[in-house]
């Protein structure tokens, strides 16, 4: 759900209602009355949303490539006889076919700079040795005098009783601190660093000056024209701002609508994908997906789902025992009716069946307390044996595996995609293009500040192993 409802803070803006091929779009043409901003009310309905617009845009951009004018056309370039060829060449076929779109709306992750060691969090230590001994920082931060970090036992700090605020010498203690006042990090870089300024000058609402690294920006190619730091110090330069920023978003040789449109399919794809790793109970592919949404949380700031994504490939890489290893990469789906392809995530499963049985006790409120309801758990008896039985086959089955089956009305809606976005050709590349609720769209999987990843997972590894050195050392 949590992925589901970044794609759809990426993708869906009320604004775009008029924009053809946006999701909000889709969705009004669709009636998909119950879809909002926050899907946490709606998730079947966002779900089948997102599916039936990815298999729309699947099949408009097989057509472009194709060259096919309605979905019955032959393709032109397919070879002769491929109709009366064997399943082999067919499946040779079309496999070539589908590796097209997904080199198309591929997006490579930059492993190189998520390695990289980010220098503005850079450790200075007291003696020069880095060891999993705890460390205090003292309250001068980077402006201290003798290095900004201390071990414990270099300083003589007691860990049990530590003074705030704490400074290395009397020097720091005497030192006037000056904050620095540029840029959103609020850490002085340098003099050598590349920095930009807001157009508005004075004027500007935030602080005029930032590092380009800390806005993803490339200082070989820094923006053209005049630079506005918010929308706010666009707007009070008046008229000149607006068309400023036609000028600098919509670049004459960047398809933005295109991009949007990409973006939405390589999404789109990518739950379908998760979606059948969980039915085939393939834990080798679902581990590949959480080592892609250990980057996605640390982007969209999810540090919870960051440190359970952390745990969960450390542990299936050496640092559980080897069963237990096994356990966490084999059996995270549940089967509760048998049959192939009928497996589902645990945890999901799990909020299901807390999610109806709260709405049944919830229902008897009449008769019940809330302290009765919430320590009511089972009903004992024939009469539970009774309920247990018509529960499973007509509230289980309907509710868990409704997502299994295609809306009846999911092809219909699919070929609508495709009657009415096809002269659009959202997947040719037409310069200067773009929604005007999307304008200068770019989407990119990798973080636009990727330095501090490094030091988050060495910080949650170096916590990892001083709590199994703590295991090994109490038995």
């Amino acid at each position: 759900m949590l992925l589901l409802q970044d794609f759809y803070d990426e993708f869906f803006k009320q604004s775009s209602a008029a924009d053809r091929g946006t999701i909000c779009q889709l969705k009004n043409l669709f009636n998909f009355r119950q879809v909002r901003s926050d899907i946490s009310e709606c998730f079947s309905h966002a779900w089948e949303l997102m599916a039936t617009i990815a298999e729309g845009f699947v099949c408009l951009l097989l057509m472009e490539q194709l060259k096919m004018n309605s979905p019955s056309d032959r393709p032109q370039t397919a070879p002769d006889g491929i109709e009366t060829a064997n399943n082999l060449d067919k499946q040779e076929y079309f496999d070539n076919i589908t590796a097209t779109v997904v080199n198309e709306v591929w997006q490579t992750l930059d492993v190189s700079k998520l390695t990289r060691e980010d220098v503005t969090e850079e450790n200075v230590v007291c003696c020069g040795e880095e060891n999993d001994e705890e460390m205090i920082g003292c309250e001068c931060r980077s402006q201290c005098a003798r290095g900004k970090f201390f071990h414990y036992a270099c300083v003589g700090v007691d860990p049990d009783n530590i003074p705030t605020p704490w400074y290395c010498s009397s020097e720091c203690k005497n030192r006037q601190i000056v904050p620095y006042q540029y840029c959103d990090c609020r850490i002085d870089l340098g003099t050598h660093e590349p920095m930009i300024g807001c157009a508005a000058e004075t004027m500007c609402k935030k602080v005029e000056w930032y590092h380009m690294r800390c806005l993803g920006i490339d200082p070989k190619n820094p923006p053209k024209g005049r630079w506005f730091c918010t929308d706010d110090c666009r707007s009070m330069r008046g008229k000149k701002g607006k068309d400023e920023k036609k000028r600098q978003d919509v670049r004459p040789n960047v398809d933005f609508k295109q991009n949007y449109t990409k973006s939405i399919l390589w999404c789109g794809l990518n739950l379908l994908c998760r979606r059948d790793a969980v039915r085939e109970a393939d834990g080798q592919a679902m581990l590949t997906f959480w080592k892609f949404d250990l980057v996605h949380f640390f982007w969209h700031k999810h540090p919870k789902y960051v440190i359970l994504a952390h745990r969960l490939l450390a542990a299936v890489n050496g640092w559980l025992p080897e069963k237990l290893r096994h356990d966490l990469i084999h059996n995270r789906t549940v089967n509760y009716a048998g049959g192939v392809g009928r497996n589902l995530p645990m945890d999901f499963m799990n909020e299901i069946l807390n999610i109806l049985f709260k709405d049944l006790l919830d229902a008897a409120k009449g008769r019940y307390t809330d302290l009765t309801i919430q320590r009511c758990s089972q009903i004992i008896g024939p009469l539970g044996e009774a309920l247990d039985s018509v529960f499973d086959s007509n509230v289980i089955q309907h509710e868990i595996y409704r997502h299994r089956y295609r809306d009846c009305n999911r092809d219909t809606n699919v070929s609508r995609i495709i009657e009415l976005l096809h002269d659009e050709h959202l997947f040719t590349n037409v310069p200067a293009r773009y929604h005007n609720a999307f304008p200068g769209y770019v989407y990119n999987i990798n973080p636009k500040q990727p330095g501090g990843f490094a030091a988050k997972i060495k910080q949650l590894s170096l916590r990892l192993d001083r709590l199994k050195k703590v295991v090994i050392d109490s038995k």
